[in-house]
């Protein structure tokens, strides 16, 4: 399934969002590395029940760990990144792994950004991001992020784990993005749950 472009979320607060896919329709239209995390995550627990981040293997992992990353909210303010895989590194030519993610994206996006981590915590759900990264050559990057939440040792969902690739190879290190443009961004229910209604 291709995101419409009508599925574009509101770039405002977590209540304006909606989970308009399903778990299934969201697998469907992401890219090969997205699917391969998200087959993954959903062999971790039966449907309606969170995973816990702890029962992540990175072994079986070893084909998309270089464009995985892991957050964990300590508020909604305070996301921290506890890994960044070496591709996403490659890519953005710095090591985030131990700051606040907030703190390291472009300011204009960072309530975009928090509203959705949140979201994605709070309600819990999955999302699909296309945005494209433009570098301060004028370099423009698409890159596809899937994030999934996952449970700490309680239950509660406290971490984010994701996929950031491009379709282009990681190889061609752009200059640091200057401006990142969300094109789409879809909201979708976990096994066990449903879209809102329309």
């Amino acid at each position: 399934m291709p995101l419409a472009a009508g599925r574009i979320m509101p770039q405002a607060s977590g209540a304006d969002f909606k989970l308009t896919a399903t778990f299934d329709e969201a697998l469907a239209g992401v890219s090969d590395t997205a699917r391969a995390w998200m087959s993954y995550w959903r062999s971790l627990a039966p449907p309606g029940v969170l995973p816990r981040r702890d029962q992540l293997d990175p072994s079986a992992l070893l084909r998309i760990l270089p464009s995985m990353s892991i957050t964990e909210r300590e508020n909604s303010d305070t996301l921290w990144l506890r890994l960044v895989g070496s591709g996403i590194v490659a890519r953005m030519g710095t090591d985030t792994t131990g700051k606040n993610i907030l703190e390291v994206h472009i300011q204009t996006q960072r309530q975009v950004l928090r509203a959705h981590l949140n979201f994605v915590l709070d309600r819990p759900c999955g999302q699909i991001v296309r945005l494209v990264d433009t570098d301060t050559s004028g370099q423009r990057l698409a890159i596809d992020l899937c994030r999934l939440p996952m449970a700490d040792r309680d239950g509660a969902p406290r971490f984010i784990v994701g996929t950031a690739d491009s379709p282009f190879l990681w190889s061609v290190r752009p200059q640091s993005p200057v401006e990142t443009d969300v094109q789409e961004t879809v909201f979708f229910a976990l096994p066990g749950t449903v879209p809102d209604p329309a």
